[in-house]
């Protein structure tokens, strides 16, 4: 990706909001169960963030690299590792 999309740059941001209100229900001692749910919507938010980079890093990098016959198995077994990495998780 050349330059942050506007849209992925606001989804960071909100998942630092919802990061920073975790940190706020710690210290507060919220009921564990809440702090639990606010966990669960970072991890979410975060997991749209990196499936629409793999969606623009497919459709941009690897259709470019595609062309490129000498660059074909590097990009696949890139993305490959990425993915596997990825769902690891």
């Amino acid at each position: 990706m050349k330059q942050p999309s506007t849209s992925l740059v606001s989804r960071i941001r909100k998942v630092k909001g919802q990061v920073e209100g975790i940190e706020r229900m710690l210290r507060e001692e919220k009921y564990c169960i809440d702090i639990i749910n606010q966990i669960h919507a970072v991890r979410r938010a975060l997991d749209r963030v990196a499936l629409l980079l793999i969606e623009n890093h497919v459709k941009t990098c690897v259709k470019e690299k595609l062309t490129q016959k000498d660059q074909t198995n590097d990009i696949i077994e890139e993305l490959v590792q990425t993915l596997d990495r990825y769902l690891k998780t």
